[in-house]
């Protein structure tokens, strides 16, 4: 029989206020402690802000932190990286080896560039649109970090996604779709797949844009995992 060990890290917290909460667990077999906000924080459609916690901790390494969205925003385009394999990083080296259609020669292949501003557009209004990457090496991919701005009508982002992977080639092993929903204009969503999955192609379809008739547009995708050692 197989026992399992539980690792116990000491944590300690300090609070600017006695009176603010300390993080706790919502339900009972959360994955994670919920942390609340010291003061009231508005925030835009697809807006950002730093959010005061009041709260000072000190987690010993080499212990794996950090601060996700709630679950009902993981896999809907949450712009704060999900948690993940802690060695787990954006994985360099790969290429679009098969795209649908681009509205300008170079397009396709730069959604995996270095130019953080870089748009693809599609050539026409039609959908599905999709991507295969390969990757340098097979992986462990934990996530994928989406720029999604639009080029011309931001209506053209692209909204509903599906994303697969596969150990065996570029056309055929792929594994069930994770489904997830792109806000229009966000930069830096990530989008989870849990659990994380192996292989070295990966499939990106899109499936919907945000109302543009003529066009859909994606910038540039990140994937992040851990490389498969031989």
């Amino acid at each position: 029989m197989t026992q399992l060990s539980a690792l116990v890290v000491r944590v300690d917290v300090t609070r600017d206020d006695p009176a603010l909460a300390l993080p706790a667990y919502a339900r009972a077999g959360d994955a994670g402690l919920d942390l609340l906000a010291a003061a009231p924080v508005t925030l835009a459609p697809g807006g950002r802000a730093l959010v005061p916690t009041g709260l000072r901790v000190a987690i010993p390494e080499p212990a794996p932190k950090a601060a996700t969205p709630p679950a009902a925003a993981q896999g809907r385009g949450a712009s704060t990286p999900p948690a993940a394999d802690p060695a787990a990083a954006p994985i360099t080296g790969i290429k679009v080896v098969n795209f649908s259609s681009e509205y300008y020669i170079g397009g396709g292949a730069g959604i995996v560039g270095n130019q953080a501003d870089h748009v693809w557009a599609a050539k026409d209004g039609n959908l599905p649109q999709s991507f295969v990457l390969e990757l340098p090496t097979e992986a462990v991919i934990s996530y994928l970090v989406i720029n999604n701005q639009a080029f011309g009508d931001p209506k053209g982002a692209s909204k509903d996604i599906e994303i697969s992977v596969s150990p065996l080639g570029a056309a055929f092993g792929f594994g069930p779709p994770v489904k997830a929903v792109l806000e229009r204009g966000e930069i830096g969503q990530a989008i989870m797949l849990q659990p994380p999955l192996k292989g070295r192609w990966v499939k990106l379809r899109i499936l919907s844009n945000h109302g543009r008739m003529d066009s859909t547009t994606l910038g540039i995708v990140q994937v992040i995992g851990r490389p498969v050692t031989p």
